[in-house]
């Protein structure tokens, strides 16, 4: 008949600790291993009030997939700056209207 763990960790002289047990003690007094990663707290609500009429879109999309708030938050920002990319002129790295990769680069070296 083969041992079991437990008989051959009691052959060896080797405790078995439950597992419901995170800090255990031995016989000679001495702290057991403890886990390796801490409990992480959760985090602060992602303010979707903040996201004006994209609001209601995030909390369908939210409501219709289960995903965390700020993964629809993220993704539906993302889709709407891509949408009005081509009609905004948004001053980057000192760049105005017409701003390129390009002549990015150039203002950067300078």
């Amino acid at each position: 008949m083969r041992a079991s763990p437990e008989q051959i960790f009691q052959e060896h002289g080797v405790s078995v600790f439950a597992k419901t047990d995170i800090h255990p003690i031995n016989e000679a007094g001495v702290e057991g291993p403890q886990p390796l990663v801490r409990e992480i707290p959760p985090g602060a609500a992602y303010p979707v009030e903040s996201l004006g009429p994209l609001r209601d879109a995030v909390e369908a999309v939210h409501d219709m997939t289960q995903a965390p708030v700020a993964i629809a938050a993220q993704s539906a920002l993302a889709v709407a700056s891509l949408a009005v990319q081509a009609f905004a002129a948004v001053e980057t790295l000192g760049c105005t209207l017409g701003c390129t990769y390009e002549t990015a680069k150039d203002v950067v070296k300078t």
